[in-house]
């Protein structure tokens, strides 16, 4: 062999374990160590793994990302003593989780929580599930979100502003009972594929002019239970949307009327009504000072018993319905079988007449002419003899 073949031997053997390195390296699969997330939430990724579950040190960053749901909540959190907090990062790498459902636990939401959920399209936060008021931010990276269930939560007056700017795949937001006593202008502006806003048993005293006016794909807008005053199905907040789609049903009124706003907000301002001339007063040689009037206690929210009396009497009037629809469809039960049965009798009745007919012989008249002759033809059984 020359002295130029042995460096080219040299390559060739470099370049050959350079490639085998580089496959050797491939061929490993990448793998995240998830043991420092809440027990609950890491017991419920590796139960979404298919067999052999992985240990919680080496988890095939494949593994995570093919999650499309994880198991039932009930299952898992209970099982941990309840889901009572979640910590940064107890979802990251689920890239393809589709379904999050933790209803009925107790947490924070910590910034960044969802921020690798890019595929999640149903996430159920209901039920008391959050601790605290919602974190500016927390919705951002959820693009494919179409239900967001947020009800029966403390959200404490309002939402962050642009809490919803990014969810513009929503379809169906839950925001019943959560304590809601005012909304941010232009809070739903992003949302023009919502078909259902829930936002019933709140304590919403006004609107916000143009609040509902890029909602025009909404076939349910529900604000039963609240405390606005002045409105109906007609006003011009609605006016975009479908016509029957808006349920008002329930507005109490407030211990004091809602503050004047300018012109376009609502509610609209009306003119003081003119007082009433004093009526001249009794003569008296020594007029009685009337006592001070005791000031009236400060109105303050619904407390959470009101908000219980009124849950209950909207419980009360569906259940009213549902016995009163169960009573109709029993009676057209009813009246259908005793239709049924007059036409059964009706056609055994028809079949009887029939049979008879058939059982009787033929029938033929004898006639007689007036002067009382036969007028001819054959005898028959039964003849009509003249008057």
């Amino acid at each position: 062999m020359t002295m130029t073949g042995k460096p080219l031997l040299l390559l060739a053997a470099l370049a050959l374990f350079a490639i085998e390195a580089r496959a050797a390296a491939t061929s490993t699969p990448e793998t995240i160590d998830i043991c420092d997330r809440t027990p609950a939430v890491v017991a419920a990724i590796l139960d979404a793994i298919p067999d052999p579950a992985p240990n919680c040190d080496a988890v095939p960053a494949s593994s995570l990302a093919g999650i499309e749901q994880l198991p039932d909540p009930g299952r898992f959190w209970s099982a941990f003593g309840g889901l009572t907090a979640l910590r940064a990062g107890d979802f990251d790498n689920l890239t393809g989780l589709e379904w999050l459902d933790l209803q009925r636990t107790s947490v924070n939401l910590p910034a960044g929580i969802f921020d690798d959920l890019t595929a999640l399209e149903y996430l159920n936060l209901e039920s008391g599930v959050l601790s605290t008021s919602l974190t500016a931010g927390v919705f951002d990276n959820l693009t494919a979100l179409s239900t967001l269930k947020l009800g029966q939560n403390r959200l404490r007056t309002t939402l962050p502003a642009g809490i919803f700017d990014n969810l513009t795949a929503l379809t169906w937001l839950d925001l019943h009972l959560v304590q809601l006593q005012s909304l941010p202008a232009g809070i739903f502006a992003n949302l023009k594929e919502l078909t259902v806003l829930d936002l019933n048993l709140n304590e919403l005293k006004a609107l916000p002019p143009g609040l509902f006016d890029n909602q025009t794909a909404l076939n349910r807008l529900s604000l039963q239970g609240n405390q606005l005053r002045g409105i109906n199905a007609d006003h011009a907040l609605f006016a975009r949307i479908p016509f029957g789609a808006v349920n008002l049903f329930g507005q109490g009124a407030p211990s004091t009327p809602p503050p004047c706003q300018p012109a376009g907000g609502f509610p609209e301002c009306q003119p003081d009504p003119e007082p009433a001339p004093p009526s001249p007063p009794n003569p008296a040689p020594e007029p009685v000072q009337p006592a001070p009037p005791t000031p009236a206690p400060e109105p303050g929210p619904p407390s959470d018993d009101n908000m219980a009396e009124r849950i209950a009497a909207l419980t009360a009037a569906i259940a009213e319905l549902k016995e009163a629809d169960a009573a109709l469809k029993a009676a057209d039960a009813d009246a259908d079988k005793r239709i049924d049965a007059a036409a059964a009798e009706r056609l055994e009745h028809g079949k009887r007449l029939d049979a008879i007919e058939e059982a009787m012989p033929p029938r033929r008249l004898r006639i007689y002419l007036p002067d009382g002759r036969d007028a001819g033809g054959p005898t028959t059984e039964v003849d009509a003899a003249p008057e």
